[in-house]
């Protein structure tokens, strides 16, 4: 008698698999009464009770296969589902980048409008400083993987859990927060253009920049109202906002990278090797120094009592190039001398500003 050859596959579809084992439970049937017609009353018996025996093994194979197919089948839904909240991820942080960009740009102006360090000749040919107040940058950020991965979601690991709830976190409060200020800014700059539309005879002429316009600028002093008031729902709320939103969105993003193996985007997590021209002692004032440290993986802004270690507040910082970098609410810029060497740190929250000089 020929042995068939049988190969139970995972990738087969059901039914293959299915006729496979029958032909193996004939295989063996044949080969039991061959056995048991040497010997008819005895070996009926056996033969019958072994009959029965491979029927339910084999049954038993079947579900069994079944239950690892569809294990592998969850499994790997589970991980296209992990993978494209994976590129979400990395849309959203990079939308959140683009904000912070944008704003880092608006500070440095708003901090010369409100203390008056700007000319006719300012306004006249810097297009950025006449739309510091009605130029927007919404996020816009995205949840439509991360829906889907909560519509679909099935049996998971611990540690998929782990991350499922981090993202859960990050999308129903830092994600709201942001979609609600991203609708608030513009409806400020809505109101203000609607302002300027009802009260301001150049306001036809904007692209002409009148002396009137101009003027208004650097004199209206509900113009100054209109700028710090922006600097209030911009940068102290909607940066903010995008900011926290960042930093839980690239935590959960280096995790969800490690657990399905995938290479990390050096433009989203920084190798810090590349800014130790960051650490060092910053003098404030004749009080206090800050102190930036390397701790664990990550930088710190240490503020000590000159003559003291003890720390009295820390905040970590954040990378963003070799000359700027996020702390606080603010902005952080490096100053440096022509041999390249850090000389000191500008530290600038809109109409706040703070320089810092290198003495370690």
């Amino acid at each position: 008698m020929k042995k068939p050859t049988i190969w139970l596959l995972n990738d087969e579809p059901d039914e293959a698999r299915v006729l496979k084992i029958i032909t193996m439970i004939n295989f063996f049937r044949k080969i039991r009464k061959k056995m048991a017609d040497d010997n008819k009353p005895l070996k009926y018996m056996r033969y019958a009770i072994g009959e029965i025996v491979l029927v339910v093994i084999g049954i038993l194979i079947a579900l069994q296969i079944n239950n690892w197919n569809e294990e592998r089948l969850d499994k790997d839904k589970t991980n296209r589902l992990f993978k494209e909240a994976h590129k979400e991820l990395v849309y959203n942080i990079k939308q959140s980048s683009s904000v912070i960009d944008y704003y880092r740009k608006k500070d440095s102006l708003l901090w010369k409008v409100i203390h008056k360090q700007v000319t006719y000749e300012d306004y006249k040919t810097n297009w950025e400083l006449r739309v510091l107040v009605t130029g927007d940058r919404p996020a816009n950020l995205t949840s439509d993987a991360f829906n889907n991965l909560i519509d679909n979601e099935g049996s998971l690991t611990q540690q998929e859990d782990s991350i499922v709830l981090k993202l859960k976190k990050l999308f129903a409060t830092r994600k709201r927060l942001v979609d609600e200020h991203d609708i608030k800014t513009v409806s400020n700059i809505d109101r203000h253009m609607e302002k300027l539309k009802n009260e301001k005879v150049w306001y036809s002429q904007l692209m002409l920049v009148p002396d009137e316009q101009i003027d208004f600028f650097l004199n209206d002093p509900f113009y100054l109202n209109e700028v710090k008031h922006f600097e209030i729902y911009a940068l102290q709320t909607h940066l903010m906002a995008v900011k926290d939103f960042k930093v839980d969105a690239t935590s959960i993003y280096e995790k969800l990278s490690d657990y399905l193996d995938l290479k990390k985007d050096t433009s989203i997590v920084k190798d810090l090797n590349d800014y130790d021209h960051y650490l060092g002692t910053f003098e404030i004032d004749s009080l206090y120094n800050a102190k930036i440290e390397r701790e664990n993986n990550s930088l710190s802004w240490n503020f000590i009592a000159k003559n003291d270690t003890t720390i009295l507040d820390r905040a970590p910082i954040y990378p963003d190039s070799k000359t700027y970098f996020n702390i606080f609410s603010g902005f952080g810029k490096f100053t440096f001398d022509e041999n390249d060497n850090v000389t000191g740190i500008i530290v600038s929250f809109g109409s706040n500003r703070s320089e810092f000089k290198k003495i370690d």
